[in-house]
């Protein structure tokens, strides 16, 4: 069983070393990592390759804060080679460590979700609150 644990780790574990040298998060579906360098509050969409993840489009953060979840916009960052892969937002959230969120995008038109953090986010953070006439199931 230690085997089985040691092999499902290294089939999850990146196949390529951060370009920035933040922490690597996969996307969904093989379409390559998110790279969350924590120091300078950026995100960075990258393919497996370690090039830039270019076509990204509408690109939010939800964190969970103690208030409940608060969305962070995020916009693009002066990075000159990774300039339409690299995004930021000057909340402190993005460069704390501890933050548990949510990444929401459009790449190449595909909707992806990334969870970040040591911590699971609430399955409830990037979902909109339901109206109390939607929650109640009608007979």
């Amino acid at each position: 069983q230690r085997q089985m644990c040691i092999r499902d780790r290294a089939a999850t574990a990146p196949t390529i070393k951060p370009p920035h040298g933040g922490r690597l998060v996969a996307m969904p579906d093989n379409r390559g990592y998110v790279e969350w360098v924590i120091d300078a509050g950026r995100l960075y969409l990258v393919d497996s390759a370690a090039a830039p993840a270019r076509g990204a489009e509408n690109v939010v953060l939800t964190v969970h804060t103690a208030a409940g979840p608060r969305q962070l916009p995020l916009a693009p960052c002066q990075d000159a080679d990774f300039g339409e892969a690299c995004w930021t937002n000057p909340a402190p959230e993005l460069r704390n460590q501890d933050t548990a969120g949510v990444l929401r995008f459009l790449l190449e038109g595909q909707p992806l979700r990334v969870v970040l953090g040591t911590q699971p986010a609430p399955a409830t953070t990037d979902l909109p609150a339901l109206r109390p006439a939607e929650a109640i199931e009608k007979p």
